[in-house]
């Protein structure tokens, strides 16, 4: 008898679903409705309803049928957060937050609870926690916007994801211009509204207007600097001085090459590698840090006090006081760095040559760029750029990172505070929930 209830109830779930597939919600709702009249407790139909009501903003109806699949699920994070959004639906905050901090001592793991989480705090009031919660959630799982964006994410849930990113951009922004104004204190008359207008992505529902197509910072753009890929060594003072230190650096590296060898692989989620040749970067490229995200790297500067002098020569970008980035690159034979683009279009970077044989091609938005032995090449990585080497030697230089050269001082420092402000930011978020 059993057998043939479920049954029943399976095939007008089924049934069910073939109509919402095809738009007819009035006779998918009718098929579920049989569904649970053939099994009170069959779960997809007692889901879909619950889903459907929300879509339609039926809260009451909602909360009906997830608390009664949570109360037979008790442990399912996945039936507590569908609950939560149900007390959404009917702005019932306090207890939908309740919902979803539950769902998270449930499993941990759930993101969608940690940025529902974050959203119903937000609404409480609880303004800067549920930020914190909401880029925790981002930062987890960087495939969050793209998840709200996709016509196969239910629309319920996709249109909470977008709502999510839209508060945080928006709390993110607010923050930035916060910073710029106390900059302005300090340069009293300068013009800082290209870095007022600059814009945060970590979190942008919209789809940004690049300048340029080829430039895709990920991270933080400044849509008032112009697009150029290349400058000419003119720009800096201290070319000459450095490029006098480079055969000396050549000699040093050289002759430390086990070193370089041995560095850790240079493939990054940091700079938005593409998935496709990932592999190749991880056999034949290394990186070897002298400054890493403006934390200097002792232990290898002592190795290369040539590169160190290099560097205390150079007009190198920092923060709060240290350099934001410097490091040694080696592209082994027949390697290749595959297309990407930096984070910011605040900064350029300088490449160093040290050892470039015939055949290694760096491409730059497209075009090559040629490396000249003891010269230095300027370029903006928020290009996109790849380097491939089809000698059967080693290609090896030196990068690191300076301030775009159109930016005043006073710009400068209010790109400076708006970064140390988030990280400032980031490193208080809460880390239990």
């Amino acid at each position: 008898m059993n057998e043939t209830i479920e049954s029943a109830a399976d095939q007008f779930a089924k049934e069910g679903k073939a109509f919402l597939d095809q738009g007819e919600k009035d006779q998918a709702k009718a098929s579920f409705s049989r569904a649970l009249a053939a099994d009170p407790k069959h779960e997809y139909a007692l889901s879909a309803l619950g889903t459907i009501a929300i879509q339609d903003g039926r809260a009451d109806d909602a909360i009906r049928y997830f608390t009664r699949l949570v109360n037979a699920n008790p442990q399912s994070a996945d039936m507590m957060i569908a609950l939560g959004m149900a007390y959404e639906t009917a702005n019932d905050f306090k207890t939908a937050s309740d919902c979803f901090h539950k769902a998270l001592k449930l499993d941990g793991s759930q993101l969608i609870a940690l940025m529902l989480y974050g959203m119903t705090q937000m609404e409480m009031g609880q303004v800067d926690h549920g930020a914190q919660l909401i880029s925790r959630a981002f930062e987890a799982d960087p495939d969050l916007p793209l998840i709200g964006r996709s016509k196969a994410t239910p629309i319920i849930l996709r249109g909470r994801i977008q709502y999510a990113e839209a508060a945080l951009h928006s709390y993110l922004t607010k923050r930035h211009k916060k910073s710029v104004k106390k900059t302005a204190e300090r340069f009293e008359g300068a013009d800082l509204s290209r870095i007022e207008n600059a814009v945060w992505l970590h979190a942008l529902i919209e789809k940004l207007p690049y300048k340029d197509s080829r430039q895709r910072p990920w991270l933080f753009y400044l849509p008032g600097v112009k697009p150029k890929m290349v400058f000419e060594r003119s720009r800096f003072r201290w070319a000459p001085e450095v490029e006098f230190l480079i055969p000396a650096l050549r000699d040093e590296v050289l002759g430390a090459i086990d070193i370089l060898r041995d560095a850790p692989t240079g493939a990054s989620a940091k700079i938005g590698l593409a998935a496709e040749g990932e592999g190749m970067v991880r056999d034949k490229w290394r990186t070897l840090h002298l400054h890493r995200n403006a934390s200097p790297m002792d232990e290898v500067l002592a190795q290369f006090p040539v590169a160190k002098k290099l560097l205390d020569t150079a007009a190198v970008a920092r923060l709060r006081g240290k350099p934001v980035e410097a490091y040694l690159s080696l592209v082994q034979a027949h390697g290749r760095i595959p297309k990407h683009c930096a984070p910011v279009n605040s900064h350029i970077t300088i490449h160093v040559p040290i050892s470039i044989p015939d055949g290694a091609v760096l491409r730059v938005g497209g075009d090559e760029l040629a490396y000249h032995e003891s010269k230095l090449l300027a370029f903006d990585e928020s290009f996109e750029h790849e380097l491939e080497n089809k000698s059967d030697e080693d290609c090896i230089y030196l990068a690191f990172t300076v301030w775009h050269p159109s930016l005043s001082e006073a710009e400068r420092a209010a790109v400076e505070a708006s970064f140390v402000a988030r990280q400032n930011w980031m490193d208080e978020r809460v880390t239990t929930v």
